[in-house]
């Protein structure tokens, strides 16, 4: 699923799955709360027996990642033999349990990396962190345009074309995307600049910035996730109240 991070490597699953003749295989992770995901039920000798959609008293701590192997045509044989759940879904632990009621041959692999399921805000801002931590130190690409005056502490990933203007500290680790134009921020750490980011006058940290947004204003950032060619501006003259436009199921504090 693309909603999954890893750090890790699965060629070793891949190669169990295609020697074993199984037909179907699934990476497992240790998690502190089971309840939110597919969680494995072992048998004799920890043989797997069934995965459970998200229970209320989960059998064990693992969790069925988004990592999945199957075999030729199992998959769309067992959809069309599965039912809605009481949620009005098509789970994909019903395709697996289906599996194992039919005997297939199941098995799974224990992910020794971390993996974060990105389906909250909070982990996609944590894989950020644990994305970041894995830069390397690396030179700056030519045409980087960057002041005297601007201060770098730590691992900064620059893109192609960006400037780096009067009056700006980079506190890494952060990637800073092709293009993008800082003056007079403070950026970092862990901070996701994609390309085409326009900052001005503004500290940020811990958060992801998306493609082509504009921020132009002395505010304070953290722990946030901003989308494509948002504008974030100061008003002249101070604002009786703040003007939005905010779309669906956005969480804003202020």
């Amino acid at each position: 699923l693309s909603d999954n991070v890893l750090l890790g490597n699965l060629t070793d699953m891949f190669d169990e799955f295609e020697t074993s003749g199984m037909d179907c295989m699934l990476a497992l992770s240790e998690v502190e709360d089971s309840r939110s995901f597919g969680v494995p039920v072992f048998g004799e000798d920890n043989r797997l027996i069934d995965v459970l959609e998200k229970p209320q008293n989960p059998p064990n701590n693992f969790a069925v990642t988004g990592i999945y192997l199957y075999g030729p045509n199992v998959f769309f044989d067992a959809f069309d033999n599965i039912e809605k759940s009481a949620r009005g879904e098509y789970e994909i632990s019903s395709i697996h349990s289906y599996f194992l009621k039919q005997g297939k041959h199941v098995g799974y692999k224990e992910i020794t990396g971390w993996w974060k399921d990105t389906g909250r805000p909070e982990d996609l801002l944590t894989s950020n962190r644990l994305l970041l931590e894995q830069l390397e130190p690396e030179p700056v690409p030519s045409g980087v345009g960057i002041d005297e005056t601007v201060y770098i502490d730590g691992i900064a990933h620059i893109g192609m074309g960006a400037q780096i203007g009067k009056g700006v500290t980079i506190r890494g680790p952060v990637l800073i995307g092709e293009n993008c134009v800082l003056e007079d921020a403070e950026i970092g750490p862990n901070v996701t600049l994609s390309q085409g980011c326009s900052i001005k006058g503004a500290s940020i940290r811990d958060s992801i910035i998306l493609d082509n947004t504009e921020i132009h204003a002395p505010m304070r950032i953290r722990d946030s996730i901003i989308g494509k060619n948002v504008r974030l501006i100061k008003q002249d003259g101070g604002p009786e109240g703040h003007q939005m436009i905010v779309g669906d199921k956005t969480v804003i504090e202020m």
